[in-house]
């Protein structure tokens, strides 16, 4: 898949259809792409207009791109994510925030849903990520190579999480009314959650949360040359730590978690 021919087509139709540049590039964890109504003056963009893109399987995920105001700044939100757990290639997974950084984007504020590992975050909290591991053992950008139109994939991960935008989203957060604590998640790809004994070796090496949905977006985003601040709606506690991890329950939270939600994108989106 040619990743920065297949951007750029896409980038450019979302630039011609919405008449501006995006600033800030959004992309909307699982239950909460009815936060985009928080902009003003919004372009929806379906993703069947956007080269390359591939419809989400995931429930309550909508297959557009808006393009609004807020707090100033120009905001791209991406509706719908596709992930390889649920078919995609990992360039299709990576794809949107890929065309965000091409139509624009400088910064990536992505949102995720997680289980959390920690005693003190408990489901229907929001935790920031100022680190990951990589349970999968693939890497999404070992399909990338230079002389594709990126920089190189070989590049340092020390700082994928921006260390200044992070603090900044998560005072503005705090300050808002919604604490964001941070911690490292760990990624597994799915589609089945984690086991108890997965959970338990990665609290020993020192993750929050566990998620099934980050890696391919944040690293794409980050490859493409955006800076990234990644949060986590909490929604369960991870496996073995509490009751049976069930969808429709993780879609119900996240639903009743929207206001605040809005809070953190409004808050952030003025700061980065």
């Amino acid at each position: 898949m040619e990743t920065r021919r297949l951007a750029g087509q896409a980038a450019q139709v979302l630039n011609d259809r919405t008449g501006v540049e995006p600033e800030v590039g959004l992309v909307c964890a699982t239950g909460f792409a009815p936060c985009t109504d928080i902009l003003e003056d919004t372009v929806t963009v379906p993703f069947s207009d956007l080269p390359g893109f591939r419809p989400s399987a995931i429930p309550g995920h909508l297959n557009e791109i808006d393009v609004g105001r807020l707090g100033g700044r120009v905001v791209a939100a991406v509706k719908a994510k596709v992930l390889p757990c649920d078919g995609a290639t990992w360039e299709e997974a990576g794809l949107a925030a890929r065309t965000l950084a091409v139509a624009g984007c400088r910064v990536l504020i992505y949102s995720a849903n997680s289980g959390s590992m920690r005693p003190d975050v408990a489901p229907g909290a929001f935790l920031a990520f100022t680190d990951h591991i990589n349970f999968s053992g693939i890497n999404p950008l070992a399909s990338e190579r230079e002389g594709g139109g990126w920089q190189t994939p070989f590049l340092s991960m020390a700082e994928l999480y921006d260390p200044e935008l992070t603090a900044r989203m998560c005072e503005a957060s705090r300050a808002a009314g919604v604490p964001l604590p941070t911690g490292v998640a760990g990624y597994w790809m799915g589609p089945s959650f984690e086991t108890p004994a997965e959970i338990r070796l990665a609290r020993q090496a020192g993750c929050s949360v566990s998620s099934n949905s980050f890696l391919p977006e944040v690293m794409a985003g980050y490859h493409a040359g955006m800076k990234v601040a990644a949060f986590t709606f909490v929604s369960t506690r991870s496996a073995g730590l509490d009751e049976p991890i069930v969808l429709d329950r993780v879609l119900e939270r996240s639903h009743r978690a929207r206001d605040d939600f809005r809070t953190i994108i409004r808050a952030t989106v003025p700061v980065v």
